[in-house]
């Protein structure tokens, strides 16, 4: 009979903790015949005395920290586990995330809303509009993140599969039956697209594993080999050097934007960029620049509301960009640097067939 006594109080306790931090709060109160009702209705009927060793229970073993409003005759709670506005918060961050399935995020809302005070659980239904989002998978992508988290935290090999876009064959999505063993390091998100560093000395060299492409990711027994060989050490040398080069290699370049291009410059180009008025429409903005074609692309972007002024080589750099692009459309010749770019699309086969 006393271990039944015992079990009954356990569960009297999880009810009253439960009733708490579903209808108290910061700003919310809930009163002993409130309480005692709950109880009631439950099964567990309570005298007041042993409501108080109840809650005194609550506060040492489970840190639930009440106050008592002598004016409003109630209780309130000092500690909620969240805010409404944090849980708001979750919710938005559940909705935007693209690479969770509509039934993933309706599962997932419906869990947040019960770590709510029922009277706030209306105010998260927040649903929106998510064009991009993925549709039912057979693999969740969800399940995919926390394998590849996994073996980070335990510094294990991944095994997967992987489906890339194959150009040379009419732009169909190809799927690599090969199983590739990489070194995971950690994910990085990039432009809405996350993708899996590995370490430089793994299985798999190749940068830039999209993670939404892979597929029967398992985490191997096989401990990460994070300690670089003597090549790959000389090109991360190499590509120091290459970064050397390419600091010594940036310049200053004066461009006249349009003042409808503020907010754009800002954003692109950093907040702290300095404009200078030119005339009633338009301003002059120094940015650092290479001159090369990515930063001629970033230009570009602006169409008619920017006009590069100088240095005369970046002038004529981004006329000479211009004019490539042009005699693509009307002659159909390709640029140079287009020219160039079989020998990455050959690393890249060799990468998908194993080699």
């Amino acid at each position: 009979m006393a271990n039944i006594g015992k079990y009954a109080i356990g569960i009297r306790l999880l009810l009253l903790k439960n009733y708490i931090e579903t209808h108290a709060g910061v700003n919310r109160y809930v009163t002993r015949r409130e309480m005692e009702q709950y109880l009631e209705e439950k099964g567990y009927p309570i005298e007041k005395k042993t409501l108080y060793r109840d809650l005194a229970a609550l506060d040492t073993e489970f840190n639930v920290k009440l106050e008592y409003d002598n004016h409003k005759k109630s209780y309130r709670l000092l500690n909620p586990l969240f805010d409404i506005y944090e849980l708001r918060l979750l919710v938005d961050c559940v909705q935007f995330s693209s690479f969770i399935t509509e039934e993933e995020v309706a599962t997932m809302v419906s869990k947040i809303k019960q770590l709510a005070v029922e009277s706030d659980r209306v105010s998260l239904d927040r649903p929106v509009l998510v064009k991009d989002r993925f549709p039912r998978a057979k693999e969740s992508f969800i399940r995919k993140i926390d394998t590849i988290h996994q073996a980070i935290a335990a510094k294990r090999q991944l095994s997967f599969c992987y489906h890339y876009y194959a150009p040379d064959r009419g732009n169909s999505v190809k799927t690599s039956n090969h199983i590739f063993i990489v070194n995971p390091r950690q994910l990085v998100l990039v432009g809405g697209i996350i993708y899996l560093a590995t370490y430089d000395n793994g299985p798999v060299k190749y940068p830039g594993i999209e993670v939404a492409e892979m597929s029967k990711v398992k985490m191997l027994s096989t401990p990460c080999d994070t300690i670089p060989d003597p090549k790959t050490q000389e090109a991360i040398e190499l590509f120091k050097q290459l970064d050397e080069e390419e600091i010594a290699a940036q310049k200053i370049v004066t461009i006249k934007f349009h003042n409808s291009a503020t907010q754009t410059v800002l954003a692109i180009f950093g907040e702290d960029t300095l404009l200078i008025p030119c005339d009633d429409s338009h301003f002059i903005a120094n940015i650092v620049g290479i001159d090369r074609e990515d930063f001629y692309s970033r230009i570009s972007f602006f169409g008619s509301r920017a006009k590069i002024i100088g240095p005369k080589n970046f002038l004529e750099g981004y006329e000479n960009y211009i004019d490539d692009i042009a005699d693509l459309y009307n002659k159909d010749i390709e640029p140079d640097y287009l020219q160039n770019t079989q020998p990455i699309q050959n690393s890249f086969n060799k990468f998908m067939q194993g080699e």
